[in-house]
């Protein structure tokens, strides 16, 4: 009996974690560089029909990468030469990337990660998937909530 439980317990956390890689796919084609000697030129862009939350998810990573870097990342609606894109599939046309990336399937609570050397990408199904990238974002950067 123990041993059947035991084959149940590991079924479950190799289901756990393949779950937990198909909810975040990340696509990283160069370097993004956040911050120089302590300095920026990296805005926060969202889009002008930003909802509350990814409003929300853009003020949090600006105040964190600043907690990390102690630099300032403004958050604004307009394209910058270098910025951190965040958004939804559904704004994903406002954003300068190639359309090799546009339309991907998603499920509700996944998100894209991409980067180039002038911009990183931050897109999700919903408000939750962008959250979600948000937040590993941080977590790939070593901050630990």
């Amino acid at each position: 009996m123990r041993n059947k439980q035991h084959r149940s317990q590991v079924w479950h956390l190799l289901l756990a974690a393949c779950i937990g890689l198909s909810v975040s796919t990340a696509y990283a084609a160069e370097a993004f560089r956040l911050t120089k000697d302590g300095k920026t030129d990296v805005a926060i862009v969202v889009p002008e029909k930003a909802s509350e939350r990814t409003l929300a998810a853009a003020n949090d990573l600006s105040a964190y990468l600043e907690k990390i870097t102690g630099a300032s990342f403004p958050v604004q609606h307009t394209a910058a030469a270098r910025a951190v894109y965040l958004g939804t599939n559904e704004n994903v046309k406002e954003f300068p990337f190639s359309d090799s990336f546009k339309n991907h399937a998603f499920t509700r609570d996944a998100y894209h990660l991409y980067s180039t050397s002038n911009a990183f990408y931050i897109i999700g199904d919903a408000d939750f998937g962008v959250q979600n990238g948000v937040w590993d974002f941080l977590y790939s950067l070593g901050y630990r909530q």
